[in-house]
């Protein structure tokens, strides 16, 4: 049976018999008491300590949520409702003069005043009372020229009787008191499961060799795994349910524990632990709070065991056709003419300028081609120095020069049997290291570096290059026939100067990135956004990755201003012309659209360089103050401060 205590401001044994029915019929075991607020509580702790076995209490609205914020028990508001009022009133004989209803301020049932007075033809007003303050009831009737009184407490009906006053108490009737003891059992019964799942998330977390210290929502301590008993050498007995302030006066170590910032290194008995921290509910459990405590020995050995793993493991392209994201048609072509030449097995030569994604590509089509299980090796040409290049290329066998490693070593062209090899740059390979390329992409055979035996490779190769390769081919410094092998398919990147319609959109995928990466979350509007298609990005996709980098570092909100974007680009263009060079009139970078694009990017532009100033924003645009002003509301434009300064 479950056992319940029922706390009322005024217990007489009417009610007290009315509750006693209610809880014989719901087979509750129910424990009386009076208060309010204060009283409530102190009435609430003894029936705890002459009855530990109460799992949940019944109270009026505000004295339950006053024992909800200082207990952790389950508390059921008892309702005041308009029923109630109406059949106090419906029994009142002399109806003539005027009643007055205190009401009290958090109540979660609003009485209909109106509509009461109404129904029962009677002079009824009401007058709203802070709960927790005290109050001259007598006196505050009186300024309402009222000598009735309504009300259902103790605290307003027993200072009125004795000024005289005619006092009307509302009963409860028994249907709210079997209402208000189904919430308290639906209370209880949550309270009960999310014991049970706290338990078995505490069972859990023993299984686990990091310590786990939790704090629930009252700031008690809620978990204690074993792993946390070894390192502190407490068991979890002597902790669960403390209060965080004592837990600490106890056990002085938690003070470091608790006052450690996230991912920083603390002692504990001479061991060194990093602490991992976060807020977040667990299951539905009222976690609040989860310090974790890694062993940092345990964890450098864990970090280098992984290190080993992926460097065996090596040479894996993270690049999808699918994460390659593009608006702009030329792009949504050159995807869909990727994943065509990724069926093949055919070379691969990938133009364009640097920064465009080109090492992005061939990771893509690597992944998209049958050769996707087989590794990716790439290697960037002008990297290493041409007496290096064969052996890194080709491998070598064991004495084949000073210094080679006991057994010899495979190149990275035989490294990428069964999978792609990509030569990055191979427009600035040294034209005598060409020939012997040729000959290998040719034949599909290698000869190590000292060797006399021919190894067969079956790979793809992809090739990327930022120069213009016909030309070289012209001018001698590139070989006519390797060009032609390894531009069997040919994929040209266009720049992001030409791909108009990706910038605002990379620009936005790449910001999200960037602050998952610093941990932060900024925000590109719309008009600030606009602002990136007045720049030419020279240096393509990777300036606008660094430049979203360096907006993330010196943003001080979450909102990007567009005063913030103008400064980087002008400091960016000033990178780019000539030293020395006078200040000339303002140039505003304008990218071909619509006339009202242009328009309202150039004003947004003015706006932000000069400080909202209309003399100067005119004279830079060359138009009058009217029309400037008519444009400015046309296109939702704001300055930065007042324009009429």
């Amino acid at each position: 049976m479950v056992k319940v205590g029922f706390i009322v401001p005024n217990m007489d044994p009417e009610l007290s018999e009315q509750i006693r029915c209610a809880a014989q019929d719901m087979d509750i075991d129910v424990v009386l008491g009076s208060g309010h607020f204060g009283a409530a509580l102190d009435c609430a702790q003894q029936m705890l300590q002459d009855h530990p076995d109460i799992q949940g209490f019944v109270a009026r609205n505000n004295t339950a949520a006053y024992l909800r914020q200082h207990m952790d028990v389950p508390c059921a508001n008892l309702e005041l409702t308009n029923f109630d009022v109406a059949r106090t009133l419906s029994k009142i004989r002399d109806r003539q003069g005027k009643f007055l209803l205190f009401q009290f301020l958090g109540d979660s049932v609003l009485l209909d005043i109106g509509g009461l007075a109404e129904m029962c033809r009677i002079q009824l007003s009401d007058f709203w009372v802070t709960p927790d303050q005290p109050h001259d009831y007598p006196a505050l009737a009186r300024k309402m020229g009222c000598q009735k009184i309504i009300t259902s407490v103790a605290l307003v009906a027993e200072p009125c009787r004795m000024a005289g006053m005619e006092v009307h108490l509302i009963r409860i009737s028994e249907d709210e008191i079997q209402r208000a003891f189904l919430r308290c059992l639906n209370g209880i019964d949550i309270r009960q499961r999310e014991q049970v799942k706290t338990e078995r998330f505490r069972q859990s977390l023993d299984t686990i060799h990091d310590g786990f210290i939790g704090i629930d929502e009252t700031g008690c301590i809620a978990v204690f795994n074993r792993k946390m008993e070894v390192i502190a050498g407490i068991h979890h007995r002597e902790i669960l349910g403390l209060e965080k302030a004592e837990a600490i006066q106890r056990f002085p170590f938690l003070e470091g524990v608790f006052r450690t910032k996230d991912e920083e290194i603390l002692t504990i008995n001479e061991e060194k632990y990093l602490l991992a921290r976060e807020s977040y509910m667990v299951d539905g459990l009222p976690i609040r709070e989860i310090v974790r405590l890694v062993n940092v020995p345990e964890l450098q050995k864990t970090e280098e065991s992984v290190r080993k793993k992926l460097s065996e493991k090596g040479f894996r392209a993270k690049h999808t056709l699918s994460n390659m994201y593009c608006e702009c048609p030329s792009m949504r072509k050159l995807k869909e003419k990727a994943e065509k030449y990724a069926q093949s097995s055919s070379s691969i030569l990938i133009t364009g300028e640097s920064g465009t994604g080109k090492e992005v590509l061939a990771q893509s089509i690597h992944n998209a081609s049958a050769f996707r299980n087989g590794p990716f090796v790439a290697i960037n040409c002008t990297a290493l120095p041409e007496s290096l290049l064969e052996s890194e290329l080709f491998g070598y066998e064991e004495g084949a020069f000073t210094g080679a490693k006991r057994g010899g070593k495979p190149g990275l062209m035989e490294l990428s049997h069964q999978g792609t090899l990509f030569l990055d740059e191979i427009g600035l390979m040294p034209l005598t290291f060409q020939a012997k390329l040729l000959r290998s992409i040719q034949e599909r055979q290698i000869c190590r570096l000292g060797g006399n035996k021919l190894i067969t490779i079956q790979n793809r190769i992809i090739c990327a290059t930022n120069r213009d390769l016909m030309r070289d081919v012209a001018e001698g410094s590139f070989r006519e026939d390797l060009y032609y092998r390894i531009n069997v398919l040919m994929l040209t990147l266009p720049p992001l100067r030409e791909r108009g319609e990706d910038v605002k959109f990379l620009a936005r995928r790449l910001l999200l990135k960037k602050c998952r990466e610093a941990h932060r979350y900024i925000y590109l509007p719309e008009r600030t956004a606009d602002l990136l298609l007045t720049y030419d990005w020279p240096g393509n996709v990777r300036q606008l990755e660094c430049f979203l980098e360096r907006l993330i570092v010196l943003a001080d909100s979450t909102e990007v201003t567009q005063a913030q974007v103008i400064q980087l680009l002008d400091e960016m263009r000033s990178r780019k012309s000539p030293a020395g060079a006078p200040d000339a009139a303002p140039d505003f970078l304008l990218r071909l659209g619509t006339l009202e694009d242009i328009e309202r990017v150039a004003i947004q532009q003015a706006s932000v360089r000069y400080g909202g100033r209309l003399e100067q924003m005119t004279q830079a645009l060359g138009i009058s103050r009217t029309t400037l002003w008519r444009r400015m509301k046309e296109y939702h434009i704001t300055c930065p401060h007042d324009v009429s300064n």
